[in-house]
């Protein structure tokens, strides 16, 4: 047995622990998807591949080990498992969009050896105060908090429980990626400098507090749903700008920066 298969228990919601085999070096999309029961999870160290949605919605999943060999951890491979804590091996070259969505996520360290990371991993970790990256990272760092992929020039993620009001992008950032902010409530107030060029989908939404975004001109791409369930927002644009063009069509409130 190499693999388990695709959707193999897919929706076995009585499935309360498994051991997997050391045979097994992947576990494919959706293998344990909504096995809801799921509460303990023995992974072989012969494991590479955790595939997309792997262990989706395995509610009672508090915690689990990654091998040292695995090398990638799919989409939304954790997505609303109940983990407080993972270690991600320095095997781990790639971690894909959303991968640990909405987990219980405290901090978490990314390894040196991960050179790809999707839209936002930790989008929904409500709890998720501080990310850590070495100094030394080749692709990836830390600034104000902020997981920032250095070579795109984009920022990946704000951690939700910072707690700050208040938040200024840092210059030299071009991009706002996919549910950066998602979910970020106590931020207020957001500022966006001269030099980005797009804000992702879903990037400030379900963001309660959120009164004031400053969006400059350079911005001529935001995505779908960008500004999703911010009931109290203003962005604040400049008249004829692509920013207040979007608002309008949005039906989201704006005032003219001039």
């Amino acid at each position: 047995m190499k693999s388990v298969n695709e959707q193999t228990f897919y929706g076995c919601e009585s499935l309360e622990s498994v051991v997997i085999p050391e045979t097994v070096t992947a576990i494919d999309q959706g293998a344990f998807y909504r096995c809801k029961a799921l509460a303990s999870v023995q992974l072989p160290k012969s494991l590479e591949l955790i595939g997309d949605s792997a262990f989706s919605e395995c509610e009672e999943l508090t915690s689990i080990t990654i091998p040292a060999h695995v090398t990638s951890i799919g989409s939304r491979a954790f997505e609303c498992c109940n983990i407080s804590y993972v270690k991600i091996p320095e095997s781990v070259v790639s971690i894909g969009d959303s991968a640990f969505y909405s987990c219980d996520l405290r901090s978490v360290v990314i390894p040196n050896s991960v050179l790809s990371v999707g839209a936002n991993p930790f989008v929904l970790c409500t709890g998720l105060k501080r990310i850590i990256v070495s100094s030394d990272h080749s692709v990836f760092e830390i600034i104000d908090g902020a997981l920032f992929d250095r070579t795109n020039k984009k920022l990946i993620c704000y951690p939700s429980a910072l707690y700050s009001a208040n938040y200024t992008v840092p210059d030299g950032t071009q991009e706002v990626g996919d549910a950066a902010f998602m979910g970020c409530t106590s931020l207020e107030s957001i500022t966006i400098p001269d030099g980005v060029v797009s804000l992702g989908w879903h990037a400030f939404s379900w963001n309660h507090n959120l009164r004031s975004v400053k969006i400059p001109d350079s911005v001529i791409s935001i995505g779908d749903y960008a500004f999703y369930e911010c009931p109290n927002l203003t962005a604040i644009v400049n008249h004829g700008s692509y920013a207040s063009q979007y608002c309008a069509e949005q039906g989201i409130a704006f005032s003219n920066l001039d």
